[in-house]
C-alpha cells in the first residue's frame, strides 16, 4: 500500500520521491528494509513513460536503530538512575529515576556539568581516582558523596563507563547511581553499638 501510494504520488505530481524507507518480504520469506528513490520518466512531449528507481538495503541500519530505541526505552523506565555525559562531563541524558534521585524535574539536568551533583565532601582525591580508573580501565565504580537540588546530601554507589568509537576515542560516559545513604547510616549505627559494648566489657 505504501509503495503504491509513493508511485501514485510521483506519477500525479511529477515530483521525485527520495529517501523513502520500505519494508519488503523477499521470496524466501525474510523481511528486509530498503531505502528507495523514485523518478518519473517522460518523453519529449512531457508524457509519462515509466519510472526510474534506486534502492539500497538498509536492513542492518534499521535493526540497529530499533535496538537503540529498545535500549533507550528500557533505560527510561528503569528504576536505576542512569545518565549519559559528553567527554567534557556535561549531562546529555538522564532518565526519570536519575532526576528523581537528585530532586530535579525531568530534563532539568540536561546541559549541566556533573559537578553540580557533587557534595563538598567529594574530595579531589576521589575525583582523581575516578578519572584515573576510567583512563586506565575505561571503568570506575565506588562511593560518592552527592547532593540533591535542595542541598541535602546523599551517599551513592556510582559506576561510570567510557563509551569509545572505533578509533578508541571517548565519545560519551554512561553512569549509574544507587542511593546507599540509609544502608551506610545503619552500618555506622551498628559499628557505634559494637564500640559501646566493647567499652562496657573492658
Amino acid at each position: 500500500q505504501e509503495v503504491y501510494q509513493t508511485f501514485n504520488k510521483v506519477y500525479s505530481t511529477g515530483i521525485p520521491n527520495s529517501g523513502s524507507d520500505w519494508e519488503i518480504i523477499r521470496k524466501d520469506g525474510t523481511k528486509r528494509y530498503v531505502e528507495a528513490s523514485v523518478l518519473l520518466i517522460k518523453d519529449s512531449k512531457g508524457q509519462p513513460l515509466g519510472f526510474r528507481g534506486i534502492g539500497r538495503d538498509i536492513t542492518e541500519r534499521k535493526l540497529a536503530e530499533e535496538d537503540r530505541e529498545r535500549l533507550f526505552k528500557a533505560i527510561e523506565i528503569a528504576k536505576e538512575a542512569v545518565s549519559i555525559q559528553s567527554p567534557d562531563l556535561i549531562t546529555v541524558y538522564a532518565n526519570d529515576a536519575m532526576a528523581h534521585l537528585f530532586g530535579y524535574e525531568k530534563g532539568e539536568l540536561i546541559g549541566k556539568h556533573v559537578s553540580l551533583l557533587n557534595a563538598d565532601a567529594t574530595s579531589e582525591a576521589t575525583m582523581s581516582q575516578i578519572v584515573a580508573g576510567i583512563e586506565k580501565d575505561g571503568y570506575w565504580e565506588g562511593e560518592v558523596h552527592n547532593k540533591r537540588k535542595d542541598g541535602s546530601e546523599l551517599l551513592t554507589y556510582a559506576s561510570t563507563t567510557a563509551i569509545k568509537d572505533r578509533g578508541g576515542k571517548i565519545i560519551n560516559f554512561i553512569s549509574t547511581q544507587h542511593d546507599i545513604t540509609a544502608r551506610k547510616q545503619a552500618e555506622e549505627k551498628i559499628k557505634e553499638s559494637l564500640k559501646e559494648k566493647e567499652l562496657l566489657l573492658q
